[in-house]
């Protein structure tokens, strides 16, 4: 029993060592990543006396050594110039008295930012943290957004790259003129185009939302920016049967008659038969400065379990001063004071409106629908709702205002699934409970045997 014991301990030993050894032979996947240099962290272990720690860092060459307060033994090491880092993590690697040795890795800046020429003008995309968004996701190119407007300049250096098309050289159809040619003769739908999915980091201009998405041009509107309810029921018509998920709609206006209902209101018809396509249809609040619940506006105010109702904010994080609002209808709020975007005929310039909100929320439900392809519009709505940062009460809105950051997190059970970084460890200290529990059974055996023997 005892030579059981002894070839146990053994085998514990030549685990640890080849343990060590294979931290040696993962040498090479350390400094794979981008690493400073000349500087390594290590840290002893904790009975690891002051001059045994100074006796192993003699054997390197150093420029200067940093004692870190904070962490117990944690040092951080400048070497030499003409110092080898492999050579100086292989001497470290195999002192017993080592904790770890690693290299000084390269961090960033959080916020991803393209290299758009104008993107300093856009100061909406930092107030929903759209840059530390794409630190995870930019690209959205699998979603169809469908802007239900006056036309897209779908030439438009800045668009042209987005635009879907429907496998014949068209992206999308004029309803107002009756024909496939949808081209912006106001500027609202451009400017509402470029907010969802203006090309970034092509050197050109701003970037939208969406780095790559698929904008759907439909017109309804005419150069005057009006337009009638069967020509917007034939874009979403249009939308839903050509793929479109997302339905931006920045536009809206009063009911003719409150008797008008489910069943013999087609415009409302229309907007279920997108919910019932698994559709998101998000909607501009209204420009009055009226409280939605009370004067209702349409099709913000229709009570359609798929629509997002969405209020405008400025730069000093105000209800814009035009904004209509609502407690029970304006769901979120998103900047829509002085956004900066796409103009037909190459230009760009700063409009105002809920109608600027609206596509802010459209972008960023692509980029969600994408990152979360298994959710279905309902969820998509919910998690944007719930990803807001809260306003004040005198905001008057159900939510807040739209986080992108937030909204592209994982789900709480997600990152539980996941595991991260945390596995390794959790497994390294299971082997050891069961390597020491092995141990205690083995003793425990041999003390049994030892007294069966003498009684």
């Amino acid at each position: 029993m005892n030579k059981l014991i002894c070839f146990f301990l053994l085998f514990c030993v030549c685990s640890v060592f080849g343990q060590h050894r294979a931290d040696m032979h993962n040498i090479q996947a350390m400094l794979a990543e981008e690493h400073s240099k000349n500087t390594i962290m290590v840290r002893f272990i904790d009975t690891a006396l002051e001059e045994e720690q100074s006796a192993i860092l003699s054997k390197l060459f150093l420029q200067k050594q940093i004692k870190i307060n904070l962490v117990k033994n944690l040092y951080v090491l400048k070497l030499q110039d003409n110092s080898s880092l492999e050579e100086a993590l292989q001497i470290l690697l195999l002192e017993e008295k080592v904790q770890y040795a690693v290299p000084s890795y390269k961090r960033k800046l959080l916020g991803t930012y393209p290299n758009d020429p104008d993107l300093g003008q856009q100061w909406h995309l930092d107030k929903i943290q759209a840059p530390q968004a794409w630190d995870t996701h930019t690209d959205a190119s699998d979603i169809i957004v469908a802007v239900i407007d006056s036309g897209v300049d779908y030439t438009h250096p800045d668009l042209k790259d987005n635009m879907w098309n429907d496998g014949h050289g068209n992206c999308g159809y004029d309803f107002h003129n009756n024909d496939n040619d949808p081209m912006d003769d106001n500027g609202h739908g451009t400017h509402v185009a470029g907010i969802i999915g203006a090309v970034a980091n092509n050197g050109i201009g701003i970037s939208g939302i969406c780095w790559r998405v698929k904008i759907m041009a439909l017109k309804f509107l005419d150069d005057d920016g009006y337009g009638y309810n069967d020509d917007a029921i034939q874009c979403m018509d249009y939308a839903v049967k050509h793929g479109a998920k997302i339905l931006n709609n920045s536009w809206g206006g009063s009911k003719d008659s409150d008797l008008y209902e489910r069943g013999n209101d087609p415009l409302l018809d229309a907007i279920w038969g997108t919910h019932d396509a698994g559709c998101l249809f998000i909607v501009a609040a209204g420009n009055e400065n009226k409280n939605n619940d009370e004067v209702p506006s349409y099709p913000a105010n229709y009570k359609v379990p798929n629509i997002i109702s969405v209020g405008a904010t400025d730069k000093n994080n105000n209800r814009a001063y035009f904004s209509n609002y609502g407690v029970q209808t304006v769901h979120l709020a998103a900047p829509g004071v002085d956004i900066y975007s796409t103009l037909p005929d190459d230009n760009y310039d700063l409009e105002s409106g809920t109608s600027m909100a609206c596509p802010v929320v459209s972008g960023a439900a692509a980029l969600c629908w994408t990152k979360f392809p298994i959710l279905r519009n309902i969820q998509i709505k919910q998690k944007i709702l719930y990803s807001v940062d809260t306003l004040p009460i005198k905001w008057n809105m159900t939510q807040g205002r739209l986080n992108v950051k937030k909204l592209l997190e994982e789900p709480e059970f997600i990152k539980v699934k996941g595991g991260g970084g945390c596995n390794r460890g959790t497994h390294e200290n299971n082997s050891i409970f069961i390597s020491c529990f092995i141990l205690i059974f083995l003793y425990y055996l041999q003390r049994r045997f030892k007294h069966t023997i003498e009684h």
